[in-house]
């Protein structure tokens, strides 16, 4: 299964949640209250028509997907003026980051050679393949967000479209709700405010 469709349909909507979320900031915040900020063009990967930022951290570390001259998705990290290509795991073409800690730990998914998305985290210049669920016929993870102590949380999917959630924390994936046939990992602002990160 090379990607979910629902999760297809997901990132192809992230344009436009970034717009409604911009729209609402501009209509719910009084004018000036964001006076003084700066805009910044991060601009592109070489090569690359456009760049999506999905995630920043409080140094100011942005990371998100940008295309590159072959026309396939790598995750970015921009920080201090340059935007760097995290590459992909082996055997993958694309690769998306979604989230950034502040230690500047990233996480993501990434295509790998057997054609299936798996979860990432990149640190220290380095990305490792944190791999899936190892229920019967898991093949496929994803990453929602990693706090600053390092645990991530993410869904891990079989071959037919099912997900469970799971965290990740000291190299160990658990499956997050054994008890529940199928389980959704949120975003860390929604899993703190349920006190479950």
């Amino acid at each position: 299964m090379k990607r979910n469709d629902e999760w297809m349909d997901f990132v192809a909507d992230i344009p436009r949640i970034l717009f409604i979320c911009t729209l609402m900031l501009c209509l719910f915040y009084p004018r000036g209250s964001l006076a003084g900020g700066t805009m910044t063009d991060l601009g592109t990967l070489p090569g690359g028509q456009y760049s999506r930022p999905v995630g920043i951290n409080d140094s100011g570390q942005v990371v998100g997907y940008a295309d590159t001259a072959s026309g396939n998705d790598h995750a970015f990290l921009y920080s201090n003026g340059t935007m760097t290509d995290l590459g992909t795991l082996p055997g993958g073409q694309y690769s998306a980051a979604t989230g950034i800690n502040n230690a500047g730990q990233v996480v993501g998914y990434s295509g790998t050679a057997s054609g299936n998305d798996h979860a990432f985290l990149y640190s220290n210049g380095t990305m490792t393949d944190l791999g899936t669920l190892t229920l019967p016929g898991y093949v496929v993870s994803t990453i929602e967000g990693i706090n600053d102590s390092g645990q991530m949380a993410g869904n891990s999917f079989d071959s037919y479209g099912s997900s469970r959630a799971f965290l990740y924390s000291n190299g160990i994936m658990t499956d997050w709700e054994p008890c529940q046939e199928e389980s959704t990992a949120l975003g860390p602002q929604e899993s703190i405010m349920r006190g479950k990160w």
